[in-house]
């Protein structure tokens, strides 16, 4: 009950953390020091969304310049250009984090100072892909035009198969008010949707708008769709958060006793342990203020 109640304060709408090493650590590993395992699987995960993100690019290479820079208007090319992104960045930290560890450093005395910059990509880019991959084969994908090529492929479902499988590997959790954040992501595309289409600006094929469910010659119409894939992405994201209670689930089920006293409660939900731990010390100090 209190871990729904926390759900929603205030706190759980930041992007802070009591303990940020967290990030930089799987669910399965010990926390008390680094993975080597889990280094590899950071930058292997890394190095697939940048190659996959180059082969998207390159398939408009023989294209005039002005058609490739097309690339940069499409809302799937936003979403995975900001998934290499926040990959790249976690496979940095963790490699640095590792280096330090190697030094006999521990890991909870690790000053990471970028977290939060990959914590806002991750959650939008999570929560976006999944979106992506619907939205593409249910209203966009049309096999009398579209080419299923490898590109294709990894920009519209591999993606979303990834970032699955990330999501039960990773350590950090999933806060429900943090829906918010990838909301404001689509309204942004949305607002810049209608400043291209204001500006003139024209899809690959010609038309006078990027997606045909983005059509602002029909302005409340697709103000409404707008707003209408914010609820759905912030629906995603709840499954998303009922996903990370599912890893959590998991691992306190199979996992050793020992590996749950040493990492589930002290690494993953240690922030109710936190507020426990400053209310006895103000408690002790008012009783030694009245002595």
């Amino acid at each position: 009950m209190n871990t729904s109640k926390n759900e929603f304060s205030l706190e759980h709408f930041t992007l802070r953390h009591i303990k940020p090493h967290i990030f930089v650590i799987s669910q399965w590993q010990n926390q008390c020091s680094g993975s080597f395992i889990y280094v590899v699987y950071r930058w292997t995960v890394a190095m697939f969304f940048v190659i996959t993100l180059f082969l998207s690019y390159m398939e408009n290479w023989n294209k005039p310049a002005s058609h490739q820079a097309m690339f940069f208007i499409y809302f799937t090319n936003w979403a995975y250009i900001m998934s290499t992104f926040q990959a790249i960045v976690i496979a940095i930290l963790t490699t640095c984090v590792y280096r330090r560890l190697v030094k006999n450093s521990r890991l909870s005395s690790v000053n990471l100072t970028c977290y939060q910059l990959y914590w806002l990509n991750n959650i939008v880019s999570t929560d976006v892909a999944f979106l992506v991959t619907i939205l593409y084969w249910t209203f966009i994908y049309d096999p009398k035009v579209d080419v299923l090529s490898l590109a294709n492929i990894c920009s519209h479902a591999t993606n979303s198969v990834v970032t699955m499988v990330d999501l039960f590997v990773v350590a950090h959790p999933v806060r429900l008010l943090h829906g918010f954040y990838p909301g404001v992501f689509l309204i942004i595309y949305g607002l810049f949707s209608a400043v291209y289409y204001v500006c003139g600006g024209r899809d690959k094929n010609g038309y006078i708008y990027i997606y045909n469910f983005l059509d602002w010659r029909k302005p409340w119409c697709t103000f409404g769709i707008c707003m209408g894939l914010v609820v759905i992405v912030n629906i995603l994201h709840s499954i998303v958060w009922l996903l990370y209670q599912l890893r959590k689930w998991i691992h306190l089920k199979y996992c050793t006793p020992e590996e749950d006293d040493t990492h589930g409660r002290n690494a993953i939900e240690d922030e109710d342990a936190g507020k426990f731990l400053n209310h006895k010390v103000n408690v002790n100090l008012n009783l030694f203020e009245h002595k």
